[in-house]
């Protein structure tokens, strides 16, 4: 999701969706709008697709992968090549998302597991 100034989600979906994301975040900082596919769902308060593409998931699993990526991020973070590309890159990111809903009805979980790394640069 990106978020305006305001507070305000104003795009929902993927950010390699967005043509020029180092653009959305600099009109962002200035108070500006940005429109385009995921903003409509965004503006509208909706769910968006990601929420429809449920799946059953073992909440436990997800956490341990969640938990074994953190072990991971900290060899690249000591890596002294990714720090020099790092220092390249205005934006540089990593946003894992577990979403999860439960069916009391059927005991059942539905969810959706995304680790998302972002490089902005040369």
């Amino acid at each position: 999701m990106l978020v305006d100034t305001k507070g305000m989600i104003v795009f929902k979906g993927h950010p390699a969706n967005r043509p020029d994301l180092e653009k959305d975040f600099d009109t962002l900082l200035t108070g500006g709008t940005i429109s385009g596919a995921g903003c409509e769902s965004a503006a509208a308060g909706g769910d968006g697709e990601a929420a429809a593409s449920g799946k059953e998931l073992d909440s436990n699993t997800v956490m341990s992968e969640i938990d074994a990526f953190k072990e991971v991020g900290k060899e690249l973070q000591a890596s002294a090549t990714l720090k020099e590309h790092a220092k390249k890159m205005p934006r540089c990111f990593c946003v894992m998302v577990y979403e999860d809903t439960y069916d009391p009805y059927n005991d059942k979980h539905k969810g959706d597991f995304k680790n998302y790394r972002v490089m902005v640069g040369p």
